[in-house]
């Protein structure tokens, strides 16, 4: 398969954005699910001109506005104490922000982490074609290779076939990584994540 990267943002020559940057000690630690929403907007903004997603469009890009608009996005997917670990959860705190904006262009549905990793790597295929990435949530996993991405919250930006394995980049702490999905996916664990698969309204 032809490789697919989208284009992607960056702020002082970080991938997108970073926890790390983040002045509130709860968005610091617990902000992945936020700031997924946030790179998810900004991405959109930039690449499909959907500028009412991002309230600080037509700004210069820079860590402070980053952690502006983090604080926007907290009150719809704070921090809690098991994290925003369904994807119903972002679902509805996500989709309560987007509610917020008339005439947002966005739907959204849930692709559940216990589904065959065939459709998996379909819906990925077709979200990326698209030009939308696809949040992911990670919670346990036993191949400790996946040990930075467990209870946690990315973006998938990018996919290819490489040495006959299908790998998807992640977008999350201010990098890019190329990852083997179908490890990725495989958990090990009967509770799961997913996807988050992004659509224009019709």
């Amino acid at each position: 398969m032809e490789q697919i990267q989208l284009p992607y943002f960056s702020i002082d020559g970080a991938f997108g954005g970073s926890q790390s940057w983040m002045l509130d000690p709860q968005m610091r630690m617990g902000g992945c699910a936020a700031l997924t929403a946030c790179d998810l907007c900004i991405q959109l903004a930039q690449t499909k001109g959907y500028t009412i997603l991002y309230p600080f469009s037509g700004q210069s890009l820079e860590k402070q506005t980053y952690r502006k608009f983090a604080a926007q996005m907290k009150p719809y997917l704070h921090p809690r104490i098991t994290g925003v670990d369904t994807l119903k959860l972002f679902l509805d705190g996500f989709g309560e922000y987007l509610s917020a904006i008339e005439g947002q262009p966005l739907a959204l549905s849930p692709l559940y982490g216990d589904r065959p990793v065939s459709q998996a790597k379909d819906a990925v295929t077709d979200r990326l074609k698209n030009g939308f990435p696809l949040p992911c949530l990670v919670l346990n996993h036993k191949d400790k290779s996946f040990s930075d991405f467990v209870w946690h919250w990315f973006l998938l930006v990018g996919c290819r076939e490489e040495a006959g394995r299908f790998q998807v980049l992640a977008a999350t702490y201010g990098e890019g990584v190329w990852l083997d999905f179908n490890r990725l996916w495989d958990t090990g664990y009967p509770r799961k994540g997913g996807l988050i698969l992004v659509r224009e309204r019709r």
